[in-house]
This record gives C-alpha cells, structure tokens and sequence, in this order.
C-alpha cells in the first residue's frame, strides 16, 4: 500500500510541477503559441525543467533545491489560477494521463530491473541521486556520455520515500506520456477518439525493456514534443524568439546521448529551410554554439577523437558491400520491432494524399539515412554486435517523427467510421 502511495506522490507531484502556470503566461505574452491545451502546457514545462535542471547540473547547486524552487513556484501558480486548471476539458485530459501513468508506472514496478546497458546509465543517476555534479562523471561509467537522463533519474530517485532506483526511471513514463498526449490534444477534441488514438501509439511504440534504464526514450519523447510545438508554428514567418525556443529545446537531444546530436541537425535543417536570410544566419549561429558548448563541456571528462582517415570503408569495398547489407537488413528487421514504422509505410502506400506530407517524408528518410552512414562508418571490430544490438533502439528514436502523422492519420479513419 504505501509503495503504490509513494508512486502517486511522484506523479501527481510531477503533474503539479509541469502545471507552472508562470510558464504559460510568458509564453502567451511573448505570442509564441496560441492557446495551449493541459498536455502540451505539461509538454513546454517538462522541457524548461529539463534545461534549468540541466544548467545547474553543471554548478555545485542540489538540483533537487532547484526542482522544489520550480514545484513551489508552480503550486503557487496553480493555486492562484484554480479556476483555469479545472475547466472540465483540463480535468478530462489530466485523469488521462494519470491513468496512463499509473498503468505503466505498475509495469514498471512489475519488473524493474535494469537491463545490460541500464548498468552503465545506473551511475549516471547515482551521481545526481548523490548530489555530485556534471564533472565528477569522471568517476562514473559513460562519462564519455551526455547525462541529462541521469539527472532526472537521480532526482527522482531522491525524492522517493523508499531508496530504489527503479523509482526514478519514472520520470520517463512521465517524459514519455507528456510527448505521446500532447499530440493527440492536438489532433482531436473528441475525449473518445484522444483515448482511442493513445492507446493505440502507446501500444505501437511502448518498449518495456527500453524503460530498463535505457536513455532512447528521452531522445524520441524531445522529438515528439519539438514536432509538436513545430507544428503550432508559421515556420515561414517565425520571430526571434521562436527560433531561439525552438533551438535551445532541441539542444537537449545533445545532452541525452551522443547520437542526439544528428537528430538536433536533422530538426534545425529542416527548420533552415524555410527561413529567410536573416534568420538562417541566425538558426546556423545558434546550431553551432550549442554542439560546440556540447564538445567542450565533455572535453573535461573525455576527448574526442573525429578522425576518418583510417576508416575501412575507404579501404575496403568488399566488406563495405558485406557491412552495407548487414546494416540494411537490421534496419527491415528494426522497423518490424517497432509496428508504427510499419503503419507509417502502410498509410503512405494505400493513401497517395498522405505522400505530399514532406516533413514526414523529410524527417523518416533523412533518420533512416543518417543511421545507415554512421554505422557505416563506425570501425568497429565486431560491427555485427554493434548493430544487431543497437540499432533497433536508434530506429526507435527517430520514430518519434511519425507520431504526428500517425496521429493525424489514425483521427481521419476514426471520423470515417464514425460519420
């Protein structure tokens, strides 16, 4: 009894932390969104947690000081503001994510122990749970490595009342829902077509064994919510302080794994492209100074070596071709692992409509392309390891692209049947 009590302590006080409602106001006054619905507003404030989080991991400040600062301020708000918070769509919408909260946080509790690779993050959050900051990573494994999941698993962890780990890993079903139901806010005002079209995404991408201490899911939820706010956005015309928005939350895909870095220059390419003079200039500035902050911050617990030069590829064409059909097979074998890939090819073969939507088409070749090159170029020595034991988790991360369109696509058929 008191473990399920410590797990609705963690959720509800997550709820009220991403309910700042000082958060939506700045934005509003700013004009950067229109009106924002429960989900996406959890979506925004789950994002600027993250970032202050992550500012501070790098000074010799408790980030759990920070969280309680930010949960006070946010308790306030939403005290103050009652009355916003409990319009009868905010409350449908809340109880939807507490319900889908507590359906897989009880999975999780299930069975929580940490897979090969959860390991190695383990002492990641360890750190943070510790209150040790960025730079005594050296100490720890992966200190080659972003750590911002470990920050909030660590967090998390601290704030439990009983001390297991599995505890903070919470924080990604959370992260996980706040990007899987933001979407479908937008997509539809019907309550029944939300429950019907969550259900289905969480059954097309819900990998148990990926909340196994895994940091995939970071990467596909940030890109879950960045399409999302993209999509609330004129890209033609955007201001200032949209690029600026858009540019520091998807730079949080470089503090989540290594590999964030080529879905932050996939999505920051794809907004370049619409920009005018003025504003590619500005968007390039912003790029570099966030990957070259990245590099230089990890410099003082690692460095970086980017040579190519002795690369098999260049040297070798037979196994290149032996490694080239290796990779493509695992990335078939990888889209089957994760069904909405599947759904995704599906919608675009029997609707020829759906092939003009070019961001989709954008983002899912340009992620498939990007893995098929990096693991080509990867020089591993056991390269058949490597790829039949990660790059079905990279795949998955380049999935949160679809989720929109799948969404989208899931509304229109329902409607059909329903009309």
């Amino acid at each position: 009894m008191i473990e399920i009590l410590n797990i609705l302590f963690l959720i509800i006080t997550s709820s009220i932390l991403l309910s700042n409602f000082y958060t939506l106001n700045l934005i509003s006054n700013n004009q950067i969104f229109k009106k924002l619905s429960l989900l996406n507003i959890f979506s925004i404030n789950i994002l600027i947690v993250m970032l202050v989080l992550l500012i501070t991991s790098f000074l010799n400040i408790k980030n759990i000081y920070i969280l309680a600062i930010l949960f006070s301020i946010s308790l306030i708000g939403l005290i103050l503001n009652k009355n916003f918070f409990l319009q009868r769509y905010f409350v449908k919408n809340y109880l939807l994510f507490i319900v889908f909260s507590l359906i897989l946080v009880f999975d999780l509790a299930g069975n929580p122990k940490l897979e090969w690779d959860g390991h190695g993050w383990y002492f990641h959050a360890f750190n943070f749970k510790e209150n040790f900051n960025f730079f005594n990573l050296i100490n720890a494994d992966r200190y080659n490595q972003p750590h911002l999941g470990g920050i909030f698993w660590g967090i998390f962890w601290n704030m439990s009342f009983y001390d297991y780990e599995f505890y903070g890993r919470i924080f990604y079903i959370i992260l996980y829902l706040c990007a899987i139901l933001s979407v479908i806010e937008n997509v539809s005002k019907d309550f029944t077509n939300k429950l019907i079209i969550s259900t289905i995404l969480i059954f097309l991408t819900y990998d148990k064994f990926l909340f196994s201490g895994y940091q995939e899911i970071l990467i596909f939820s940030i890109i879950v919510i960045i399409c999302n706010l993209m999509k609330k956005m004129d890209l033609k015309n955007l201001k200032s302080s949209q690029i600026l928005l858009l540019t520091v939350f998807s730079s949080l895909l470089l503090w989540s794994k290594n590999e964030g870095i080529f879905f932050f220059i996939i999505i920051n390419l794809y907004i370049f492209y619409f920009q005018n003079l003025k504003n590619k200039f500005v968007l390039i500035f912003l790029s570099f100074s966030f990957i070259f902050l990245k590099f230089y911050l990890l410099s003082f617990n690692y460095s970086f070596d980017m040579s190519l030069s002795d690369s098999t590829f260049l040297s070798d064409l037979h196994f290149s071709y032996e490694k080239s059909l290796f990779i493509i097979t695992h990335i078939i074998i990888a889209l089957f692992k994760y069904p909405i890939w599947v759904l995704f090819i599906f919608i675009l073969y029997v609707n020829k409509k759906y092939k003009k939507n070019l961001d989709v088409l954008y983002f899912s070749s340009i992620s498939i392309l990007l893995i098929f090159i990096i693991y080509l170029f990867n020089d591993t020595e056991n390269y058949k390891w490597l790829i039949s034991g990660s790059l079905d988790r990279v795949i998955f991360q380049a999935s949160g692209f679809l989720i929109i369109f799948v969404s989208d696509s899931l509304n229109s058929i329902i409607k059909r049947f329903k009309y």
